[in-house]
């Protein structure tokens, strides 16, 4: 894993800028006590909705995609799916890069 540390974090919307009602946020001083690595996997997450702050809720891990480069992955939203009517749980991948 050593090859892929970084030492900026690779999401664009971190830090954030206040914490939610539940006390919930990755600040920038919680930043410092983390380790970044460079994204390689695409995660499939299942999800009820998107939060006013723009978080999951009540997220699941679904699996890993193998056919999506990390660096081409964005935010989906529901009827994203191509005309294919979404189910009550919408299916993203997301994956935020640093524009390079």
């Amino acid at each position: 894993m050593t090859a892929t540390v970084i030492l900026e974090c690779p999401f664009v919307n971190l830090p954030e800028t206040h914490r939610s009602r539940w006390g919930e946020g990755l600040t920038a001083d919680d930043m410092k006590k983390c380790v970044w690595v460079r994204p390689k996997l695409v995660a499939q997450i299942e999800f009820l909705e998107w939060t006013e702050s723009d978080h999951l809720r009540h997220s699941k891990f679904a699996g890993l995609r193998d056919d999506k480069n990390p660096r081409g992955v964005v935010k989906e939203h529901a009827g994203d799916s191509g005309g294919i009517a979404p189910n009550p749980v919408d299916c993203i991948t997301m994956s935020a890069p640093r524009p390079e």
